[in-house]
């Protein structure tokens, strides 16, 4: 793909800024893991209901086809921790990428910080307002209200986007607390044509720290992608695996990426294709898409030619260190062959 990019001068730029992109942005743009087949481009766009101290990083950062192929559905890519503001331009890479598939991908600069959500957990609602403010301004870029929304998220924004699979699959989850009170019947309304969520590096979710609310975390029908890596130290030891074997939703798929750390989105990210391949599998039904998940062809994420799934005995491998790669089907079947007692 190609980017063009409009609304950021030189004067938006801090030093920090600079740092982060000369550090992250142009290494992952010279080891990118595969492109789509648009051109992007991207706007920022003003959304006052978003939490940050500076008014220009209450706003969503958009990227989108160049006008002339139509709209496209809606993703929203959550940043993890001290990953907005003006380091949220570590992940303007994956946003690209993402977009190049065809999709509009939002991605919000507020909570710069977990400190400025709650620790992380109050995330969900700017991806909730996020949400909104593009149906309350259908102008602001070519969405096709017409299709699901997905969501993917990194490390605390993976934990947003599981939270909200439980949102939308169990209302109870958050009812009881004031962070759910804060959950308006309008952004219940948005949250709920969610149809697919990636967690790429996920927090642990049964901890109480990261989950205020685990007695009533429940995903039971939103497919869920979990992604982790082989030499990832910053989350707990297996916390991804666990995190799968926690989902109660029949599709859900497990992929540990064999040298991957913990700051891979923002590096090379060679799973980004599949973040969008997942989108258009489950939110978009996109059947060619879906094998890319359950087969072993050439290509697809048990035998992609981007990275290598992890192998026995590697870091975070699931089920005693046996378990690299599982995805689960709600016919029953799973990938490899033979796993199905690992998918309850």
């Amino acid at each position: 793909y190609q980017r063009r990019v409009r609304g950021w001068t030189s004067s938006t730029m801090s030093l920090g800024t600079l740092l982060v992109l000369a550090a992250m942005v142009l290494g992952s743009v010279a080891q990118l893991g595969g492109s789509g087949p648009y051109t992007v481009e991207c706007s920022t766009i003003s959304i006052s209901t978003l939490t940050a101290l500076l008014p220009i990083y209450r706003s969503a950062r958009t990227c989108y086809p160049v006008p002339g192929h139509g709209n496209f559905s809606l993703h929203l890519l959550i940043h993890g921790n001290l990953g907005g503001g003006p380091f949220g331009i570590a992940y303007h890479s994956l946003q690209e990428q993402i977009a190049s598939f065809g999709f509009v991908v939002a991605f919000f600069n507020s909570c710069f910080s977990d400190s400025q959500c709650n620790n992380g957990e109050s995330s969900f609602l700017e991806a909730a307002n996020t949400l909104r403010h593009f149906e309350m301004h259908p102008s602001a870029a070519p969405v096709d209200f017409q299709r699901p929304y997905t969501i993917s998220g990194h490390s605390t924004g993976a934990r947003a986007a599981l939270m909200i699979g439980a949102i939308v699959d169990s209302p109870s989850y958050l009812s009881a607390s004031e962070l759910g009170a804060k959950l308006t019947p309008e952004l219940r309304a948005s949250l709920s044509r969610v149809r697919a969520v990636v967690a790429d590096h996920p927090d642990p979710m049964y901890d109480p720290k990261q989950n205020p609310d685990i007695g009533h975390w429940n995903v039971t029908q939103m497919p869920v992608l979990v992604i982790t890596g082989t030499k990832d130290k910053i989350e707990p030891n297996l916390s991804g695996w666990r995190d799968f074997c926690m989902l109660a939703t029949p599709d859900k798929v497990f992929v540990d990426i064999s040298g991957a750390s913990h700051l891979q989105p923002i590096l090379a990210h060679p799973e980004g294709p599949f973040v969008a391949y997942f989108a258009q599998a489950f939110g978009l039904g996109n059947a060619t898409a879906t094998q890319l998940f359950y087969s072993n062809q050439s290509g697809s994420l048990a035998n992609a030619g981007g990275f290598r799934v992890a192998q026995a005995g590697e870091g975070n491998t699931g089920q005693n260190g046996t378990v690299g790669f599982l995805a689960c089907r709600r016919d029953g079947s799973s990938m490899p062959p033979g796993l199905q007692a690992l998918c309850a």
